[in-house]
C-alpha cells in the first residue's frame, strides 16, 4: 500500500500541530498574566489571617505588685514585643485606660525597656492587659495596612 499525501493534507497536519502549540502557548500566557493577581489575593488573605492571630506582646512575668485597701493595685510586668514607637505607645496606653478597670498604664521606653506598669482593679490579671495590648496592636497595624493599599 502506498501512502500518498497531498500538499493540502501535509499542510493540514502541520497546521493542526501548530494550532495545538499555539493554543498551549496562549493558555500558558493567560495563566502567567493571572498569576500576580492570584498571588496578591492570597497574600492579602494570609496577611489578614496572620494579623488576627499575631501576638506582638508576650507576657514574661510580674516584677512587682502593690495592692491597696480600696481594691486597686499597681503591677509592674516584664514583657517582650512591646512597641517602641512613642506615638503607638501613647495610643495603646490611651486605649487601655478607656477600659473601665484600668486607670493608668505606662510603657517604659527609655529605661527598663521590656517593662510596663498598670494601675487598676486589684483582680485584673496582667495577662489580660497583655491580651488587650495585642488586640489594640492587631487593629492598629491592620488599619495601617488598609491605608497603604
Amino acid at each position: 500500500m502506498k501512502q500518498n499525501t497531498t500538499l493540502g493534507q501535509q499542510n493540514a497536519a502541520v497546521m493542526n500541530k501548530n494550532g495545538k502549540s499555539l493554543l498551549s502557548w496562549l493558555v500558558l500566557m493567560v495563566a502567567i498574566m493571572l498569576m500576580p493577581t492570584f498571588a496578591m489575593s492570597q497574600s492579602k488573605e494570609s496577611k489578614s489571617e496572620r494579623s488576627s492571630k499575631v501576638e506582638y506582646v508576650k507576657f514574661v512575668e510580674v516584677s512587682a505588685t502593690k495592692t491597696y485597701p480600696e481594691g486597686t493595685q499597681i503591677t509592674y510586668v516584664q514583657a517582650t514585643g512591646l512597641p517602641t514607637d512613642k506615638s503607638v505607645v501613647d495610643k495603646m496606653e490611651e486605649y487601655l485606660v478607656k477600659m473601665m478597670r484600668v486607670t493608668r498604664v505606662y510603657v517604659y521606653l527609655n529605661t527598663n525597656q521590656g517593662e510596663f506598669m498598670f494601675e487598676g482593679d486589684a483582680d485584673i490579671n496582667p495577662e489580660w492587659v497583655v491580651d488587650e495590648m495585642n488586640i489594640f496592636l492587631r487593629a492598629y497595624y491592620a488599619e495601617l495596612d488598609r491605608e497603604k493599599e
